[in-house]
């Protein structure tokens, strides 16, 4: 089982979190800043690997047993670590999916994973499927 990655003792008892880190989240911000920062040409191993990650965490894989019944679909979104979480955010998802696109077409991206029309489309819906009713989210 995986508990060791959401629990730990600390000085003061038993402490418990819901998520086994930020990585989604935190890959998407650098990929957006290396491209605003205009830096993802001097480093484009770095830019290629960030992108090649965080394309494979994209949810692709519908849930099974009982609680899939229970909850919003998670295909095409991501979580705030990985796709192994398996439960996507909106805000994690359009960041991510913010450095999906900065890079679209990017040569340091030549050879790396391709991200099919499915995934975009996938992401779309995965987003407007979170929208509130007064446009917001």
């Amino acid at each position: 089982a995986r508990i060791p990655a959401y629990s730990w003792v600390a000085e003061d008892g038993l402490k418990v979190q819901g998520y086994n880190g930020s990585m989604s989240w935190d890959t998407s911000f650098a990929l957006q800043a290396a491209v605003e920062g205009e830096v993802y040409e001097a480093y484009p191993e770095m830019c290629a690997q960030a992108w090649d990650w965080i394309a494979k965490e994209q949810v692709r894989i519908l849930p099974t047993g009982d609680w899939r019944f229970w909850r919003q679909a998670i295909r095409g979104g991501w979580g705030f670590s990985t796709a192994e979480q398996a439960w996507p955010v909106s805000d994690t998802t359009a960041e991510a999916f913010k450095a999906i696109l900065a890079l679209k077409g990017n040569s340091c991206l030549v050879e790396k994973r391709i991200f099919t029309d499915e995934q975009y489309f996938d992401s779309v819906e995965f987003l407007l499927s979170y929208q509130n009713g007064d446009g917001g989210w």
